[in-house]
């Protein structure tokens, strides 16, 4: 099997598993607080971060658990932003369908372009200008904003929470490419521990017990292992293959959401939420491919343009990544030159 199929295949495993870990949430709804579900999948978070961070110090020993005090600033902005960005997800997940709710955390990679754009005054073309009116029009028809929906705060919250994961998305972008960056497992370690630190006093001040809440906790622990799975399985997909050309597989998400919300919530869009869906869908399809092109075009490779997510996602926790740089088995640059220098020889 070569490299592309296992990445591939590792993408449409952490798209199922974060799918069964947003299924999970929403199943314990009000029975667990939301701070008690973002701690268990922080401890998750944690376990998977320590392992890669673990493996990436063999190949190089400069990458730190916690990462270098000079990007400590941006690190601190990105856990904070992806740790409330989580919280926001899995609120909105207690209100709306499992479907809306992965819907909103698509419109990250349009979201992404416009930070991106102000902040680190990356070029945007007019198509991609066009593809974010469009996709936040396709908003509008999902959401149907109107003081007689009920459930609008959870939507405005959800829509915060897609707004700080691009944000979360535009610090991983800038400490993966500058020239003294940190490895994208650092800076998942640093989130992980930035949820736990944070959400161990709100959990325990509104813990409601045990009691009466055995199969509660029971979907809150497979939601977590979902959580760990969906993580590492996207980690590695990276390692196998560009994020650029796996990237887009990570929409399998909405369907797996889609076909659960159906099945067990008996969940049905409407005419004009589907019309949102598919339009939402196609501008990030087609914003993919319009990426893959202009990196072509440009002869830039060095940075990826897909993000995914999932997860709460990944997310919150999906890296625009220097593919290379969750390499485990590559041998130190130094090592590599020293080889190369025999074989001229």
């Amino acid at each position: 099997m070569s490299n592309l199929s296992k990445g591939i295949l590792c993408s449409l495993l952490s798209a199922f598993a974060l799918a069964l870990m947003s299924l999970f949430f929403k199943l314990i709804g009000n029975n667990i607080s939301s701070y008690e579900k973002l701690l268990s999948r922080g401890v998750g978070l944690f376990i998977v971060a320590w392992f890669l961070v673990y493996q990436a110090k063999k190949k190089n020993p400069d990458v730190k658990l916690l990462g270098h005090k000079n990007n400590a600033l941006v690190l601190i902005l990105r856990s904070a932003a992806g740790g409330i960005a989580m919280l926001c997800n899995i609120y909105a997940l207690n209100y709306v369908s499992l479907a809306d709710a992965d819907m909103m955390l698509k419109l990250n990679s349009v979201l992404l372009l416009i930070l991106c754009a102000i902040f680190l005054k990356e070029k945007v073309t007019v198509t991609q200008i066009i593809i974010v009116v469009v996709s936040l029009i396709a908003v509008v028809l999902i959401i149907k904003p109107s003081f007689d929906n009920p459930n609008i705060l959870a939507y405005i919250i959800g829509l915060t929470g897609t707004l700080l994961v691009s944000i979360a998305y535009m610090c991983i972008r800038y400490l993966t490419t500058k020239e003294k960056g940190e490895h994208p497992a650092t800076i998942m370690f640093h989130l992980s521990c930035f949820i736990i630190i944070t959400m161990i006093y709100p959990t325990i001040k509104n813990f409601q017990g045990f009691d009466g809440a055995g199969l509660f906790y029971l979907w809150l622990i497979l939601s977590s292992i979902c959580s760990a799975v969906g993580q590492f399985a996207l980690t590695y997909s990276f390692k196998y293959a560009p994020a650029k050309e796996i990237s887009v597989y990570s929409y399998t998400s909405l369907i797996w959401n889609f076909v659960l919300g159906y099945i067990i919530f008996m969940s049905v869009p409407d005419f004009i939420s589907v019309i949102g869906y598919v339009i939402i869908i196609g501008s990030g399809i087609y914003l993919y491919f319009y990426n893959k092109h202009q990196d072509k075009i440009s002869g830039i490779s060095k940075l990826t343009h897909g993000v995914s997510s999932s997860t709460a996602t990944i997310a919150s926790t999906t890296p625009v990544i220097k593919p290379q740089s969750l390499d485990f088995t590559n041998k130190p640059d130094n090592e590599t030159n020293v080889e190369d220098k025999k074989d001229k020889v």
